[in-house]
Formats: C-alpha cells, sequence, structure tokens
C-alpha cells in the first residue's frame, strides 16, 4: 500500500499544471531558400570558430531583432525549393531571397497580392569558362558542343532557359562550390554561376583569380529582397523601414561583407 500511495502522489504532481510556465507562441515563419554564403542552413565557422549562417541570415536576424519581430518572426533555413512551395501555399509568412526567384514571379506577384521589398542586395549570372579564348558574349554562344553546369533551384531567365535548352548537356550541382568543381576538373565546359555566391565558393577553394567571363554579357542580374503575404503588411513595413537604416547608415556592409555586391566590380558591365 505505501508504495501505491507512493506512485499515485508522484503521477498526482507531474499531473498538476506547472504555475507560471508560459504556452510557447507559435511564430510566422520568415522562409530561407537555402543559397551558398547568403543562406547556409547549417552554417559555417568563421575565423573566431563562431557559427555563420550567412550574409542575408544575419541581416535579416539583426532586423528582427532591433525591430521587436523576433518575438513573432522566426528566420528558418529550407531549400529552395521547398521555401518557394511554402510560400505559395501560405504556410509561409515571407520568403527570401525574393520575388524574382519565384516560378513565374509576374504571376505570383499579382495572383497573391504580394508585399515586394526594396532591394536587400543585388545579383548577377556570370558564364565563366575555363579560358578566354571560350568565353561566351552572349546567349546564342551557347551550343550543342557545350556541356553546362548550374546551381539548381535559382531564378532562370529567358536568356538562360535558352542558353540551357541548347546546350549538348546539362549538369545540375547544389551549391557553386561544386558548380566551380565542375568547370576546374573539366567535367563541364562552362558553368552558370551567381555573383555573390560564387565569391565565398572561390575563396573555400583557394583560387584568388577567377574564372574568366565576358564582363558586358549577363543572362540575369536580379534583385534579391523581402516579399510577404499581405496579411503580414504591419511586420513588412517594419522590416523595410529598418533595411533601409541600414543601407542609409552603411551598416548593411559591414554585416554582409563582400556578399553584399551594390556598386562593386562584379556589376561593371563594361
Amino acid at each position: 500500500m505505501k508504495n501505491l500511495f507512493i506512485l499515485i502522489s508522484y503521477l498526482a504532481f507531474f499531473a498538476l499544471p506547472v504555475i507560471g510556465r508560459e504556452t510557447p507562441v507559435k511564430k510566422d515563419i520568415i522562409a530561407a531558400g537555402e543559397l551558398f554564403s547568403r543562406f547556409n542552413k547549417y552554417g559555417t565557422f568563421d575565423k573566431d570558430g563562431n557559427v555563420d549562417n550567412g550574409a542575408y541570415y544575419n541581416v535579416i536576424t539583426e532586423i528582427l531583432k532591433s525591430t521587436g519581430l523576433a518575438q513573432r518572426y522566426e528566420l528558418k533555413v529550407y531549400p529552395m525549393d521547398r521555401a518557394k512551395r511554402g510560400f505559395r501555399i501560405k504556410k509561409f509568412a515571407c520568403f527570401c531571397p525574393g520575388y524574382e526567384h519565384l516560378d513565374n514571379p509576374e504571376l505570383q506577384l499579382k495572383q497573391f497580392k504580394l508585399l515586394n521589398g526594396e532591394p536587400l542586395n543585388k545579383a548577377i549570372v556570370r558564364v565563366i569558362s575555363k579560358d578566354r579564348i571560350s568565353v561566351a558574349t552572349k546567349a546564342s554562344d551557347i551550343s550543342s558542343s557545350d556541356s553546362v553546369s548550374i546551381v539548381k533551384g535559382g531564378a532562370l531567365s529567358p536568356d538562360m532557359k535558352k542558353m540551357l535548352n541548347e546546350a549538348g548537356d546539362v549538369v545540375e550541382v547544389d551549391n557553386e562550390l561544386q558548380n566551380l568543381k565542375m568547370l576546374s576538373s573539366g567535367r563541364v565546359s562552362k558553368a552558370v554561376v551567381f555573383y555573390p555566391a560564387v565569391i565565398d565558393a572561390y575563396k573555400a577553394l583557394r583560387m584568388e583569380q577567377h574564372f574568366p567571363y565576358d564582363k558586358s554579357f549577363s543572362p540575369l542580374v536580379s534583385r534579391d529582397n523581402i516579399i510577404c503575404h499581405g496579411s503580414h503588411l504591419e511586420a513588412f513595413k517594419l522590416i523595410e523601414s529598418r533595411l533601409e537604416e541600414l543601407k542609409e547608415s552603411g551598416e548593411i556592409e559591414r554585416i554582409m561583407g563582400e556578399a553584399y555586391i551594390i556598386g562593386t566590380k562584379y556589376l561593371d558591365m563594361n
């Protein structure tokens, strides 16, 4: 009987509601599509041994904290296709790297009445080769004799689609690091790369010299931004206001480092 009494007392204690314990608030999600150096799901270690989840991750995290939105919103990194799909079905409140990375962006913008923010940064696509002799100067330079590698899930312009359709072989890779390795090993004749993502890939391979490309040719110059569903207007306005402050003060460049390419040589088309 004594043991039975102890058991009942034990179960009754844990069945009692915990006084003062608050129910965790379910936060809305800002979905980040995984992008090398900008959104890293598992992070990389910086020179001081700290985990770095990417340049865009760091900026948005700062915005959420400084505006108080971190109490209601959470930034999570997903594979790009999953982030886009979840945002499309309104599972996620917002999506970054934004509008131009959506499938049929113009249609989705109108259909879902999306809130389309100012640029967080810009991205530019370059078609790189192992030597300057074989550099592509226009989309029609890609032919059936070319094998081309590209990171899957990214934005695709009409010119990019044309190049991939004309290429004899297209190899989709997971990130820009693999993209550079494909070209370095000779498995492809050309690689379609995104700046700024590829900058860290060169660093990871300890390549100071970038592969050549024609500066006057880019099949896509996009603006990376944050887009939200209309029901999150209040949060969207706070995000945009804080982003503008970071840009005006120059703080965004300090946070992003080399990943911030607005006003740099990487966007030079001359």
